[in-house]
Parts: C-alpha cells; structure tokens; sequence
C-alpha cells in the first residue's frame, strides 16, 4: 500500500482533472483507509466510515471541520497544502502520524461543480513499512501529529517503544539512547502498565504495527519535538 503509484490504482488520474463522487468508491482501499473531501474553507463535505468516527456527523453530511478533527497545529500544517492541490489541479503527499499509527496521505483535487465547493479529497492509508528507495526525500512527514493511544506514553518512553521495533533488545537500545540497562527496563514496565500489556513481545507488535520503526530518526525527532511544544 506504501507505493505511491498504486495505492490510488484504481483512480483516474486528476491531473488536469479533479475527482467527482462517482469516483469516491473507485479509490477505497479496505477498512482501514480514511476518506474525506474537505472545502477549501476546511469543512468536511463527506466521509467514509473510518473517517466519520473523528468527524462526526453522517457520511453525506459531518459535522467537522479539518480543526475539529485534528486540532489546530495539525490542521494549519496541513490547510497550507490544500491551496497548491487546488489550483494547480495537482495531487500531494505525505507521511504523518495519525491516530498513533503512521499513514501516508494523499490529497487530490474534487470537482467543484459536483461538490458545490473547491476543495481536496484526503486519502490516509496505514504506511507501516520504511519509505521506498525510490521516494527519496521526495514524500515529506509532517512534524504534527495525532498519537492515539501513545499519548500516555512520556518522551523518553516513545523513543524507547520505537527502538524495540527496531532492535528488540534491551541492551542496544540501552547503548543507543545512552542510557543503563537498568533504566530501559524500568522504562519498558511503565510502557506495560501505560498501555496495559504485560508481555515484552506485545510491546514489540504495538510499535511495529504502528509503523513507529518506519520513520527515519530526523523524521522522528521532528515528531518528538513538535510533541514536546504542543
């Protein structure tokens, strides 16, 4: 799903073009994807079913705003893409942490008339594997960020949960973060008690399945740090 040429495979192209309703069930990918058509004032126009669970509302009517949804730090770092999809009739992309689990989002331009507004189709797909080779630096990650469950989870207990995913051993991640054995095993038993495990293993699967592995350590440091002054 992480290759950006054929999470939308399904779609037609818009460029030059812009996406109409009768597109919206060509471009769903499965249960986990969130949807919604956004004016260029930030108010939701429609939604599936994954995306109407923030929004709120009905699917054809929600009652949210790009703000209500996500807050306002995360929706101005995002509105500020939207003017460019817009008028250029181009599409854009992103990494972002969303819901505590990363995704990679992709906003295309709608068809005003069909809509009765300007505005951009916001594509989310769970992007839990590193970036390919062949994206480069070319897809940033947005530095906001909305961490569902993590958000109990202090700093230095982040930075703890996503080496486990990359190393699984106390001992390295120790020496990565400079820091005694001792301390990261008390680290990871304030992780247990946080988000209610009890098994080493289970901390390993929550990180990898948040995709927390998968952001580069400038991309995750960016995160760290806008959580930090949030």
């Amino acid at each position: 799903m992480e290759n950006l040429d054929t999470i939308l495979r399904d779609a037609p192209s818009t460029v030059g073009r812009c996406v109409n309703r009768s597109d919206l069930v060509l471009i769903s990918h499965g249960p986990l994807t969130r949807m919604g058509v956004v004016s260029d004032r930030g108010r939701f126009l429609w939604t599936n079913e994954p995306m109407l669970m923030i929004v709120g509302g009905t699917i054809e009517q929600p009652s949210g705003t790009l703000t209500d949804a996500l807050g306002e730090t995360m929706a101005v770092e995002r509105a500020v893409r939207h003017p460019r999809v817009i008028d250029q009739r181009c599409q854009d992309a992103f990494y972002e942490l969303l819901g505590g689990v990363r995704h990679l989002t992709r906003l295309l331009p709608i068809d005003e008339a069909d809509f009765g507004s300007r505005g951009v189709l916001v594509v989310a797909v769970p992007a839990v594997h590193p970036r390919l080779t062949s994206e480069g630096s070319s897809v940033p990650t947005l530095a906001t960020a909305s961490w569902g469950g993590l958000e109990r989870l202090s700093n230095r207990e982040l930075d703890v949960l996503r080496l486990m995913a990359i190393k699984a051993c106390t001992k390295a991640v120790a020496a990565t973060l400079d820091r005694s054995v001792k301390t990261i095993e008390n680290q990871i038993q304030a992780i247990h008690d946080k988000l209610a495990i009890s098994m080493r293993g289970e901390l390993v699967r929550i990180a990898v399945q948040a995709g927390l592995h998968a952001f580069e350590e400038d991309e995750w440091r960016a995160l760290i740090a806008s959580r930090a002054v949030a």
